[in-house]
């Protein structure tokens, strides 16, 4: 083992300086190249247990996540599973349930196909998304709803916006997917 000192201390070159607690036994291996200071190594050392402690806290809930989904299938309870880690181990659904408000109806749960043109046929024109206030659902609305004059439906408190015309609610992920029992009630009780 090699001994250094911290060169950031404001000891006296001329002075002698005796053994302290500022003084740290480096392994043989950092020492050895003198281009660095081996204050640098260690904070790189410092560094990388730190981004491994993170990488292992990552790992650990993605297999928390992964565990849960794997016991709600069992279950067979239609819990809400993160919609990110779900669209990417499912294919997108060719069909899916939605909710749909209409101005001056009580809202519906209907099926429609999950192409564009038929989400755009669903609120009259081109399609924007806003939140909902609901974990793994997403609103799609017109987009030029304001535009086009259409008639007030509902104040959306979660994005703080007033929609007008008719508008749906479905599952959030990579692509739009069917909504489960539980998040159609959630919906149904905030909207």
């Amino acid at each position: 083992m090699s001994t250094f000192t911290n060169p950031n201390t404001d000891a006296n070159p001329t002075e002698e300086q005796t053994p302290t607690s500022e003084y740290i036994d480096f392994p043989d291996e950092l020492t050895q190249s003198q281009e660095r200071d081996p204050w640098e190594v260690v904070d790189e050392i410092d560094q990388q247990e730190v981004d491994a402690r993170a990488d292992a806290l990552v790992d650990a809930q993605i297999a928390a996540w992964e565990a849960d989904a794997e016991e709600s299938e069992e279950e067979g309870d239609g819990g809400y599973d993160d919609p990110i880690l779900l669209s990417e181990r499912t294919p997108k659904e060719s069909y899916i349930k939605i909710v749909l408000f209409q101005p001056d109806q009580w809202p519906r749960v209907v099926t429609i196909e999950n192409t564009l043109s038929s989400l755009q046929q669903t609120v009259g024109g081109l399609i924007e998304v806003f939140p909902v206030g609901v974990a793994g659902a997403i609103g799609v609305c017109n987009e030029d709803f304001l535009g086009l004059g259409l008639p007030l439906n509902r104040f959306i408190r979660a994005s703080g916006t007033v929609i007008c015309g008719p508008f749906f609610v479905v599952g959030e992920g990579v692509h739009f997917r069917s909504l489960t029992d539980r998040q159609i009630v959630d919906v149904l009780l905030k909207l």
